[in-house]
């Protein structure tokens, strides 16, 4: 935040809290003499108050200022390097800066040896009071052809042997339902 922004907002309370407790305060009500003129002793008090408000305003406007300075003295940190050029600086910044999509939206990083290598695990057939899609209970079926335990691309290829009929591929069906399946206990990573 900008100082002359900061002391604009203390001023500003400021006068808010004087004029809020000189004529608002319903508990210390401002005495007027005859003439028109407010007894000094509230308006010291009502000045004090808002003086001690002011401060720890300040205070508080301090604190995030340092930690906001301390952010950003730790991003230059990290991507200053000695003898490195403007433009390679400018860059440098512009890959910290920029937030991993991939790293944020829950998506799952790739499995190291892609889908096809990635094994999969029958745990079981039949949860209580679940019912499965016919093409889930065939994907079920598959796995359990296959010995219990195959890598995604078997289950894939095998699906159409195991009586997948569909007009998508069996890949895609085998992903659709694949979270489902994992979700539920039917199935899980080997």
């Amino acid at each position: 935040m900008n100082t002359s922004v900061i002391w604009a907002i203390i001023i500003a309370v400021v006068v808010i809290a004087v004029v809020y407790y000189v004529w608002f305060d319903k508990e210390k009500k401002a005495d007027v003499n005859k003439d028109g003129v407010v007894d000094m002793k509230d308006m010291e008090a009502a000045v004090d108050k808002a003086v001690e408000e002011i401060k720890e305003l300040a205070d508080e406007t301090k604190e995030v200022a340092k930690k906001t300075r301390k952010r950003a003295t730790a991003t230059v940190k990290k991507v200053t390097f000695p003898g490195a050029s403007a433009k390679k600086a400018i860059e440098a910044v512009t890959k910290v800066a920029v937030a991993d999509p991939a790293g944020n939206s829950g998506i799952p990083a790739p499995a190291p040896k892609g889908f096809d290598g990635r094994k999969v695990t029958l745990v079981t057939k039949t949860v209580p009071n679940r019912k499965l899609p016919a093409q889930a209970v065939i994907i079920l079926n598959t796995i359990e052809a296959l010995g219990g335990t195959a890598s995604q691309s078997e289950i894939v290829g095998a699906l159409l042997e195991n009586g997948l009929k569909t007009v998508q591929s069996p890949k895609r069906i085998y992903t659709f339902y694949r979270k489902d399946l994992m979700e539920e206990g039917y199935i899980t990573y080997a």
